[in-house]
């Protein structure tokens, strides 16, 4: 497991055992680390805040290593909020805080990270499918947009309603279910969604008494866990899909 800590660090650990190993720090950033993400195999972890921005560790070997670190200067976004990578690997995603184009994507399967020309879009959080070359994504208003990596240049494909509400809604959390044909989306109107991925309609919605602030699929495709505003966790039982 991987976490950002308040004096800047990122912290590996050993889940395995009765209790949780603090393994290494990861040292480097200048900021609390706003996002942290594994590679679908765990030989890679992305790191991200607002200075240095990205920060990516190889974790082949005992000891991390540090293999790429992208700072501040001339970036067209600033403070990391979200990462996600694609199911193979091939692509990491970047939602940011601030910025007139927050949406950044990487290729990192080469010798050196190269970022993807992309549509105009906002994106604070970012969710790749673990089945397809597709990601969600949420910026500052109630919409969830998705978009395909699937041919030469990458394109949007489709917007679900997300959180309409007014003020305009926001998007607080995105989760796919592990068969990657369904969306969990948690907004600021304390309403978590559940969303199809094949034609954007919304198959079931809940109503929390505080914001939901997190989502996680079980492995089972059945069950769904919220993290709310208050510290609450709730764990939602899913009908059983047709």
């Amino acid at each position: 497991m991987a976490c950002g800590g308040a004096d800047t660090g990122v912290y590996l650990w050993n889940l395995r055992g009765e209790k949780p190993k603090k393994l290494q720090r990861l040292a480097g950033h200048k900021n609390r680390p706003f996002a942290v993400a594994f590679d679908p195999k765990g030989k890679l972890l992305a790191s991200g805040c607002f200075d240095p921005v990205l920060r990516l560790w190889k974790l082949e070997d005992a000891e991390p290593e540090q293999w790429a670190a992208l700072a501040n200067e001339s970036a067209p976004a600033l403070g990391i909020s979200s990462l996600s990578f694609s199911h193979d690997g091939k692509y990491l995603a970047a939602g940011n805080h601030l910025g007139q184009n927050t949406l950044r994507i990487w290729n990192t399967a080469g010798a050196f990270l190269d970022e993807l020309e992309l549509p105009r879009s906002k994106a604070k959080l970012v969710a790749f499918s673990p089945k397809d070359m597709v990601l969600a994504l949420a910026g500052e208003d109630e919409a969830i947009r998705i978009l395909s990596l699937e041919g030469k240049d990458p394109k949007l494909t489709q917007t679900f309603a997300g959180h309409p509400q007014r003020p305009p809604g926001q998007v607080l959390a995105l989760a796919f279910s592990p068969e990657g044909q369904r969306l969990a989306s948690a907004g600021k109107d304390r309403k978590v969604m559940l969303w199809s991925m094949k034609d954007g309609k919304k198959l079931q919605e809940w109503t929390l008494p505080e914001e939901p602030r997190a989502l996680a699929f079980a492995h089972d495709n059945r069950h769904l866990a919220i993290g709310s505003e208050d510290g609450s966790l709730y764990v939602l039982r899913l009908r059983a899909r047709e």
